[in-house]
Order: C-alpha cells, then structure tokens, then sequence
C-alpha cells in the first residue's frame, strides 16, 4: 500500500468512495473545493486503486480532521489507521497543535477508530 498526496483527477475515485462509505457523503463538488493550499488530502493505495483518503483543513496551528473515508471492501483491515497515522504526523510536521474532528454519535466505526 501507498500514501500519496491526491490531486483533482483523483475526484472521480474520491467520490465513489464516498457514495459507497458515507451516509451523507460530500459531493464531487464539495471534494472538489478541498483542493486548495489550506487543505492535505492524502490518499491510500494499492495496485492504482485508490482505497481510501483523508482531508485535513489547517490555519496556523490549529487542524481539523474534515473527511476520512475508507472503501467499504477494505474496512476493517487497517487502512484507516494507516490514514490516521498519517493525519497525525502531517499535521504535526505542519506545525499543528491541535487537531480537531467532528463524529456522529452513530458512527461507531468512526468511533472506534479514534
């Protein structure tokens, strides 16, 4: 498996990911916004397909964990804490003091991970 930082043509992907994964996903449009300096999105591969991604938005010091999404084929095998991991040591590498997120109650995937 492979991080990298993911790039607009990465959206298509990134978006079917989110249909398959999420129960209110963003749209191609809202990932689409994400591509911009104040914004890291990384994403995890294997063999060219992409399986799953983080958004991190930072201001200063001051991070916010804005989307992680892993397949639903491939959850439960570690991505997301790879992913996580990595949102950890970019935003501290970036200079971060705080890294914050938001979970529904009902997700207890989610939960479970963090």
């Amino acid at each position: 498996m492979l991080l990298r930082v993911l790039d607009a043509n990465d959206i298509p992907q990134m978006a079917n990911i989110e249909v398959a994964a999420h129960s209110h996903p963003m749209t191609a449009a809202m990932l689409a916004d994400c591509f911009s300096p104040l914004y890291r999105v990384t994403g995890l591969e294997s063999e060219g397909q992409l399986l799953g991604f983080t958004i991190v938005h930072q201001v200063l010091d001051e991070a916010t964990l804005f989307d992680i999404c892993v397949a639903p084929e491939v959850q439960g095998q570690g991505c997301g804490a790879l992913l996580l991991e990595a949102v950890l040591q970019e935003a501290k590498e970036a200079g971060a003091a705080l890294l914050m997120l938001e979970v529904r109650a009902s997700n207890l995937a989610a939960i479970g991970l963090y």
